[in-house]
């Protein structure tokens, strides 16, 4: 029984050897690249309100009927060597009537038949979800202010008054 035991455990040993000497070695060479930053978001940038004003009701007769337009801006400082172009993107809850529009808050007491609009500063609409036209940026710059503005829509018949008031966020991106 023993020589028996001992067979087995010889017969075990080198099948384990026979599978290290099936064995294949490999190498993985990874490459990359660590540049300096692009730029940084001002502080005054980072969480800012635009205050739209008091718009009459009245000013939206018809839909597609706007209020005038807010201005605002997104400061960037400190960019980088890397710097050449940046986008923002701004994200929100899209109006069910006109996705291109960015809806407003709902509630016992808020604005109906509205949107908001946002556009870049060559006029045009910014929709949800979609990429500014490029804010071209020169290396070393101190400073950067990428101009935009806002304006309320009238998506549906008739407008009721109200709070109207939304929360959109912004990404820039680097090209």
């Amino acid at each position: 029984m023993r020589i028996f035991i001992a067979y087995c455990a010889a017969l075990l040993l080198s099948a384990g050897c026979s599978a290290v000497v099936l064995g294949h070695d490999g190498m993985v060479n990874i490459t990359g690249t660590i540049q300096d930053n692009t730029c940084e978001v001002a502080p005054d940038s980072e969480s800012m309100a635009v205050d739209m004003g008091t718009v009459a009701r009245e000013q939206f007769s018809e839909v597609g009927d706007t209020s005038p337009a807010k201005p605002f801006s997104i400061m960037l400082k400190n960019c980088g060597p890397a710097a050449s172009e940046a986008t923002v993107t701004f994200s929100g809850t899209s109006d069910p009537q006109n996705n291109t529009l960015y809806a407003l808050e709902s509630g016992e007491d808020a604005a109906s038949g509205l949107a908001l609009a946002i556009f870049g500063s060559n006029g045009a609409i910014i929709p949800p979800d979609s990429a500014s036209s490029g804010f071209q940026l020169s290396p070393g710059q101190t400073s950067v202010t990428m101009n935009f503005s806002a304006k309320y829509e009238s998506v549906t018949q008739p407008v009721s008054a109200g709070k109207a008031n939304t929360v959109v966020s912004f990404v820039v991106k680097y090209n």
